[in-house]
């Protein structure tokens, strides 16, 4: 999608894979990655997010704790990696979710 060519690729990798436990491809990819990315474009915008507006714009999705989890994760990515994912394999398996 061309309008989402700032996002970040790991950003977005990150979230595609949170968005694919438990969901089919086919699924995300038609109703939920673009418009998720689109509202959240950012770790940062993310971690901003008030739970209601994030928890519609996963509605659909289901097992709504993995949408908690990923703010839960961009806060602590804000917090101690400079609003970006860690490079590190040992600290990403440590943000939540």
């Amino acid at each position: 999608d061309e309008s989402l060519k700032h996002i970040d690729r790991a950003y977005g990798v990150y979230i595609s894979e949170i968005m694919l436990q438990q969901t089919q491809v086919k699924s995300v990819l038609e109703r939920f990655y673009f418009p998720f990315l689109q509202k959240f474009p950012t770790l940062e915008s993310l971690a901003n997010a008030n739970e209601d507006e994030l928890l519609k714009a996963w509605q659909g999705l289901g097992y709504y704790t993995r949408a908690r989890n990923l703010k839960k994760a961009a806060l602590e990515c804000v917090d101690k990696f400079g609003a970006k994912l860690p490079k590190e394999v040992e600290d990403l398996k440590k943000l939540s979710g």
